[in-house]
């Protein structure tokens, strides 16, 4: 798994770029090696959204004579603009930002590569993706200790525009380190439960243990969204480890549980005090709702893609300004209204509906075999309930995150069969291509 993430520093920038370089080879390399086995209809609605998407934004690009684009809704103040600079509008996109939406769409390469490579992975392939997600998220958790350990001056902290003193990470938000680490949390029974005839009950404690570690870090993140999230963070946890019929979990599964839900009131009691005063001061569900004000005036055909930064200041009232930095609003599903009008808002509830029925389909099916693809479902759950108050989807690492989990959750057994054990030693002395697809 790759962990690249966006920022504000030009930092972020050039690691986004390198990610999305990085992805294209991947791209070509997939398509070119006759890796990619044919595609289940699950797996196809998959690309389809994502072709659509693309469209999307590729039809915000295009050019429209001056007669239509003036009559568009919300551009009067771009046209007022015009007339104070004493200049005729010539053909304009739909988009506001043009440079803005050709960044939105490079952003879909990287997640478009990890669907690519998920699908082209065997089952051994999936499963060490798998363990390196596990393997980010502790790493990520001992570095947020340091990062708390040496105070809101640590040289630690990856981008300048942080949350200082709190653990994010290799984030810049400790919000979205709070959802990294949740949307592990499934993965740890999926990979890690024994299955039947398994005698091996260190597996159960291990378990145990890394689950409340992570759930333990995450809401020692301060983060409002991942502390409340830790409840159906918990049901998901149960959701992996137990049958297509509910049946209940093992004492020590339910007991796993209940810790993570008196974490979770804990975690409230402690940090909502706290948060208080921070979250009135951002202004947040006043954001949400200039942002609603500013959709409702671009609709049908929104604003543009990545356009809100330069769109939204035109709405805020100088008495309710905040100090912080507010580069997107705080629930994705109100900055996707604004800037994609209409369509996007079909495209997102055709996005919500696809995983609501997959996770029926998950519900019924057997238990073993299903516990990856389960725990994919979750995550992809967790990100779709964060981005109600926050934008997590919006950076590389969650996004790239999202695309594994929604291919193992539309796929949920492996499409590449392993190869012979022979035949994989001397591709490993040749150091093919499949391997290394095999091994991501």
């Amino acid at each position: 798994m790759c962990l690249v993430l966006g920022g504000a520093s030009a930092a972020g920038v050039m690691a986004n770029a390198f990610l999305q370089i990085v992805s294209i080879g991947l791209i070509i390399a997939v398509m070119l090696s006759g890796a990619l086995p044919p595609v289940p209809r699950p797996a196809r609605r998959l690309f389809i959204l994502g072709g659509l998407w693309a469209t999307l934004l590729v039809v915000q690009l295009i050019p429209l004579p001056p007669l239509l684009w003036e009559h568009l809704p919300g551009r009067l103040d771009a046209l007022h603009a015009f007339r104070l600079a004493d200049i005729r509008p010539g053909w304009q996109p739909i988009s506001l930002v043009p440079d803005a939406t050709i960044a939105v769409f490079l952003s879909l390469l990287p997640p478009t590569a990890m669907i690519l490579i998920t699908l082209a992975s065997t089952r051994s392939g999936r499963r060490v993706a798998v363990w390196a997600l596990a393997g980010v998220a502790v790493v990520s958790v001992l570095l947020g200790l340091c990062q708390k350990a040496g105070g809101a001056l640590s040289p630690l902290y990856p981008y300048a525009i942080t949350n200082a003193g709190s653990p994010v990470g290799f984030f810049a938000n400790r919000n979205h380190l709070g959802t990294l680490l949740l949307c592990a949390l499934p993965f740890i029974p999926a990979a890690l439960l024994p299955s039947q005839g398994d005698a091996r009950p260190w597996r159960n404690w291990a378990v145990a243990a890394l689950i409340l570690v992570l759930a333990g870090s995450a809401a020692l993140t301060g983060s409002t969204a991942a502390i409340l999230l830790l409840a159906p963070a918990a049901a998901g946890c149960w959701f992996v480890a137990s049958d297509g019929r509910g049946r209940r979990l093992s004492r020590l599964g339910g007991g796993i549980v209940l810790a993570l839900l008196v974490m979770a009131a804990f975690a409230c009691a402690w940090n909502f005090p706290a948060n208080g005063k921070s979250d009135i001061s951002q202004h947040r569900w006043i954001i949400t709702s200039l942002t609603v004000r500013a959709a409702l005036d671009f609709m049908p055909f929104g604003s543009g893609g990545g356009s809100f930064r330069q769109i939204y200041p035109a709405y805020e009232n100088p008495e309710d300004a905040s100090p912080e930095f507010i580069n997107h609003a705080h629930d994705d599903y109100a900055e996707i209204a604004l800037e994609y009008g209409a369509p996007g808002i079909l495209l997102a509830l055709g996005a919500v509906g696809l995983w609501g029925e997959r996770m029926r389909v998950l519900w019924r099916s057997p238990r073993n075999g299903q516990r990856i693809a389960r725990a994919g479902g979750v995550a992809v759950g967790i990100v779709l309930l964060h981005s109600l108050v926050d934008y997590p989807a919006r950076t590389a690492a969650i996004a790239v995150l999202m695309a594994f989990a929604a291919t193992l959750m539309a796929t949920p057994s492996a499409l590449v069969e392993e190869p012979p054990r022979r035949l994989r030693s001397r591709r490993a002395r040749s150091g093919s291509l499949m391997v290394m697809i095999d091994d991501l």
